[in-house]
This record gives C-alpha cells, sequence and structure tokens, in this order.
C-alpha cells in the first residue's frame, strides 16, 4: 500500500478481544479464498495454519 504501514500483533492478543478476532478471520477467508482461486496451494495452506491459531 502507498503510505501504509504494518502493525504486528500475536494471536493472543488478537483472541483477546472478540471483535478484533472477527475482523482478522474475515481478512484471513478472504486471502484463503483468493489463493484458492489464483491456484496458491502452498499460500492457502499457510494461511489456513494461521486461521486455525
Amino acid at each position: 500500500m502507498k503510505g501504509g504501514f504494518d502493525v504486528y500483533m500475536g494471536m493472543s492478543e488478537v483472541k483477546k478481544d472478540q471483535e478484533l478476532t472477527k475482523k482478522v478471520c474475515g481478512v484471513l477467508r478472504r486471502m484463503y479464498e483468493e489463493a484458492i482461486d489464483n491456484g496458491k496451494e502452498r499460500r492457502a495452506k499457510a494461511i489456513a495454519k494461521l486461521w486455525r491459531g
């Protein structure tokens, strides 16, 4: 992203906030679906691993 920045949060912190957990799961779901649609099986597996936490 132009002019953007990255933020790192551990999953233990994310899991403490229900709304944040929903948002993170939504993002991971979209990333997973995009990887599957583009035939990137290895990336999809890595995303699924994160999703399971």
